[in-house]
């Protein structure tokens, strides 16, 4: 009986490379010369199957970013609006971007936004606020109605 070792690297990051090499895994077992073919095929399965969840992983859908509430309306002198920047892949919600965000309105004469996303009115009309996150914009329209009623 001889003794055989077999050791297996799979790097998720980089599943088509060189995967078998030393150091992740190590399958040790005792065999004779008609169960190493076995086991051969055993391990072969074992690779294969961790190379197709590791590609599976890296064909994710591209990521989705969008502001909450798609379009708010402020109404009153006194109104305020939290916006949430969150980001989604396949439908799916996989984090809040808010506090990495930048905000900004493009026409601060009719709502103000803050560096956290709060909208606050300063005059009737239609305002669009934009959210930026890594080179990557999203705009909605911000709707100010009655702001100077007392």
């Amino acid at each position: 009986m001889k003794k055989h070792i077999f050791q297996i690297r799979v790097d998720p990051r980089h599943p088509r490379r060189n995967f078998l090499s030393p150091l992740a895994c190590r399958f040790e077992f005792r065999t004779t010369r008609r169960t190493l073919a076995a086991s051969v095929r055993l391990i072969v399965a074992l690779i294969l199957a961790i190379s197709a969840t590791s590609s599976s992983r890296a064909a994710d859908p591209p990521a989705d970013v969008t502001i909450l509430p798609p379009q708010p309306v402020l109404t009153g002198p006194h109104a305020v609006q939290q916006l949430v920047l969150e980001q989604t892949r396949g439908g799916q919600f996989t984090g809040d971007l808010t506090g990495k965000a930048k905000f900004a309105s493009q026409n601060p004469d009719v709502a103000r936004v803050t560096a956290s996303g709060i909208v606050t009115p300063v005059a009737d009309g239609t305002a669009v606020i934009r959210a930026e996150i890594d080179g990557h914009a999203v705009e909605i329209p911000v709707a100010v109605k009655s702001a100077a009623a007392a």
